[in-house]
């Protein structure tokens, strides 16, 4: 999974450590110094309010990644949508007792209720 992400989907790519840490930088992002957290609390105070606003546009833009990055670890065959050869491929591929097992169990469950209707 991690190398569909890293290499795009496209097999046998090579994966440089610029690749790396470019693609994994959205899971850890840059810590923030000890000393600079009491200057933190007043530039806090010094903040206008576009500097809040684009500090929240950046973590929505984050979350969104995320939630991209989570979905192409689902959708196991690269073609943009996730149907139940991709869940079924995954549940596979994982621990029956596995946190994301039974997650992916949740999802199928779903996409039966939604899809197979008497």
């Amino acid at each position: 999974m991690f190398y569909n992400y890293l290499s795009d989907n496209i097999p046998s790519r090579h994966i440089k450590i610029k690749r790396f840490l470019t693609k994994f930088n959205i899971f850890w992002p840059v810590r923030k110094d000890p000393e600079e957290e009491g200057n933190e609390e007043k530039k806090k105070k010094e903040q206008s309010s576009s500097e809040f606003y684009k500090k929240l546009e950046e973590e929505k833009l984050r979350k969104k990644e995320l939630n991209r990055i989570a979905f192409s670890f689902y959708d196991a065959d690269a073609d943009h949508n996730i149907n139940i050869l991709d869940i079924i491929k995954m549940k596979t591929q994982f621990d029956d007792f596995s946190q994301i097992n039974r997650e992916i169990a949740l999802i199928m469950e779903e996409y039966k209720d939604i899809n197979f209707k008497p």
